[in-house]
């Protein structure tokens, strides 16, 4: 298990399950430089593994992410380093934004929206979820 910080997330990866869990930080912008910064990042730690995530937003207090964000998400340089990416959503401002980013955007990778955790592991087709459990609780 590989636990790592970047400028917008704290992340683990476990290899076993080839899945990495970020969960963004309340206390940063999400701009366009700062996006970018935290993918740098995190692919200067993970090299070139094709990995499955989970992103967790729900703590982030946006009603408006910028456009152009939005767009590097959908189809950055790193894109092909992800199989399928989970979003954990709270809230309709997220719902309606990422709606928005599915609809519009149209994510190169393959992409999915939940309200939990454990659904989010479920669509990755997680064996174990204990493990993953406990360390998602200490991010």
């Amino acid at each position: 298990m590989l636990k790592f910080d970047t400028v917008l997330s704290r992340s683990f990866y476990c290899e076993d399950e080839n899945l990495m869990v970020v969960r963004l930080k309340d206390d940063n912008e999400m701009n366009l430089e700062n996006v970018v910064l935290n993918n740098e990042q995190t692919y200067r730690i993970m090299g070139d593994k094709v990995v499955k995530v989970i992103y967790d937003v729900r703590q982030l207090e946006f009603s408006h992410i910028p456009k152009e964000v939005l767009k590097y998400m959908a189809d950055s340089p790193h894109s092909k380093y992800q199989e399928s990416e989970a979003f954990i959503l709270a809230g309709l401002g997220q719902k309606i934004i990422a709606n928005f980013y599915l609809a519009v955007m149209k994510p190169k990778t393959k992409t999915k929206m939940f309200t939990n955790f454990d659904q989010a592991l479920e669509w990755h087709q997680v064996k174990n979820k204990i493990p993953f459990q406990k360390l998602y609780s200490e991010l």
